[in-house]
């Protein structure tokens, strides 16, 4: 097949040219010519036993029949074809799980309602979905799982105009081609089109070519004497770390350079445009330290700054302080080095949507924060700081609010564990009492390192809180206002290690300034 290029992406703006997409791109045995509505037959909310909340969320359900093969060998698809693919196009500007996981209990339960439709195991369905003004789209699978209910999701997906989407063509969509002659088997198939949504392999990857890229960094630095190995490391991973939270919220449009929101690449090629110019010394420090950390400056210095490093927002918090080594030309990194760093950022899909154990984001988020800052940090193994994995973050998080719960309310076990693991609130007898223990929470980590279980604490209270919402419509309809509650209130970290402490604040900025606009 030929190779996908992020110009192939950016032309898929409709079901008809994703078609056309799926087709040359990918081989998918779709006839030419036609369009959506005659390839694709619909579904009714009523197929799929969906709740009113579900048919609000999702204007249209498509399904797309079994491949017509085009070669004998490939025959055996044709009735056995092990995916069920199905297309929703969400009624807003938002891509909802939850209802994605009602759709796929529609599709479960239908085997045992109508044994006349065809059916496919939970871990053989692809979902294409996309918003209601198709600037987003998104290809969703459950993993196996016994219990269905249980089954991981994942995702990956893009945006109109997202520029950095090389993974996205060369190992996510990529993976997803129709079946060549050396498909003999259903299990070979499934098992290709799985690999679209290994996450593990694209954060292992990432990781890879983060250290190779932060070694050669943190060899290149010139101002700090080569004996003091620590600061010159410490260093690094400060400017590793603001980099990488300015790559998140470029997505954000906070950031622009000349009007252009690719900002770090446009900050970068002005640098390189100019004999006599440093990046780091020329933009960066700018952008830094007259800008995102210091909302002061006089009118006549904003100005200057504004030129250098163009509109940025002043972000209250400790990432953007002035510290050891960063006043101006304390330090010196040749233009390259920053070259490497940005070829690596753009490699790589971006997103803010933090992964839960059943939720995952096939794309590096901020969690990826903590997991370098263990990775790296000197001496991890002297202070005991060793990364701990999401899945036992969320049952240590789960556990505890059971407890806690159990305490403060009167609900029984069973209705806050199927609350608390399952997000059923239906059973809950006095929610106003249970909203009101989880606006009050105190949390405290002592030892909370790069903020692994603050960030984990904060995705089970938001979790529980929209599950609250849906249920009984009470507490804040806004996300935002939960997460600047959760933040204030219910989330406290202490470390030895000031460095670390700056990373666990650093991990949760960008989901606390998703939901804000700017300007």
């Amino acid at each position: 097949m030929p190779d996908i290029t992020p110009n192939d992406i950016h032309c898929i703006r409709n079901f008809d040219t994703l078609l056309d997409f799926l087709r040359e791109k990918l081989g998918w045995h779709i006839p030419e010519d036609v369009e959506f509505e005659d390839v694709a037959y619909p579904l009714s909310a009523e197929d799929l036993d969906l709740d009113e909340l579900t048919q609000g969320r999702i204007a249209d359900y498509w399904q797309l029949p079994p491949f017509p093969p085009s070669q004998p060998t490939l025959g055996i698809f044709e009735d056995t074809q092990p995916w069920g693919i199905f297309f929703l196009q969400f009624n807003s500007e938002d891509i909802y799980r939850t209802a994605l996981r009602r759709v796929l209990r529609g599709l479960v339960e239908r085997r045992d309602r109508n044994s006349n439709l065809p059916t496919w195991e939970h871990d053989h369905l692809l979902f294409i979905c996309t918003t209601t003004d198709f600037q987003r789209f998104a290809f969703a699978h459950f993993a196996s799982n016994e219990n269905w209910r249980r089954a991981v999701l994942s995702i990956f997906s893009w945006e109109q105009g997202d520029t950095h989407i090389r993974t996205l063509c060369e190992y996510n969509l990529s993976a997803l081609t129709f079946p060549s002659d050396g498909f003999s088997t259903d299990q070979e198939w499934l098992q290709a089109w799985q690999k679209a949504f290994d996450v593990e392999e694209v954060t292992d990857k990432f990781f890879a070519d983060y250290q190779r890229v932060f070694s050669q960094m943190e060899t290149a630095v010139e101002g700090i004497p080569e004996a003091d190995k620590e600061a010159r490391r410490l260093y690094t991973q400060r400017l590793f770390n603001r980099l990488m939270f300015l790559r998140f919220i470029e997505k954000k449009g906070w950031l622009t350079y000349n009007g252009n929101r690719d900002y770090l690449r446009s900050l970068f090629d002005a640098t390189e445009a100019q004999t006599d110019e440093n990046f780091l010394n020329d933009r960066l420090y700018w952008a830094f330290f007259h800008g995102l950390g210091n909302a002061a400056d006089q009118p006549e210095e904003s100005s200057a700054a504004v030129e250098r490093r163009g509109e940025v927002p002043f972000l209250n918090g400790g990432l953007f302080e002035m510290q050891d080594y960063d006043k101006r030309n304390d330090v010196h990194i040749p233009n390259d080095k920053f070259a490497e760093i940005l070829k690596l950022f753009e490699r790589y899909n971006f997103t803010v949507t933090e992964s839960t154990p059943l939720d995952i984001e096939v794309a590096v988020d901020p969690e990826m924060l903590g997991k370098v800052f263990e990775e790296l940090v000197t001496g991890r193994h002297d202070s005991g700081s060793y990364y701990t994995p999401r899945p036992v973050v969320s049952f240590m998080c789960r556990e505890s609010l059971k407890i806690c719960l159990q305490n403060k309310t009167d609900e029984t076990p069973e209705t806050l564990k199927a609350f608390i693991d399952d997000g059923d609130a239906t059973e809950i007898r006095n929610p106003e009492s249970v909203l009101q223990v989880l606006q009050t929470l105190r949390i405290c980590d002592p030892a909370c390192g790069s903020g692994a279980y603050l960030l984990g604490m904060m995705g089970e209270l938001l979790r529980l809180r929209e599950a609250l919402f849906q249920s009984t419509q009470i507490d804040s309809p806004v996300i935002y206002r939960r997460k600047l509650d959760i933040i204030q209130q219910n989330l406290y970290g202490v470390d030895k290690d000031e460095f670390a402490v700056n990373i666990a604040m650093l991990v949760t900025y960008p989901h606390f300034f998703w939901g804000l606009e700017y300007g």
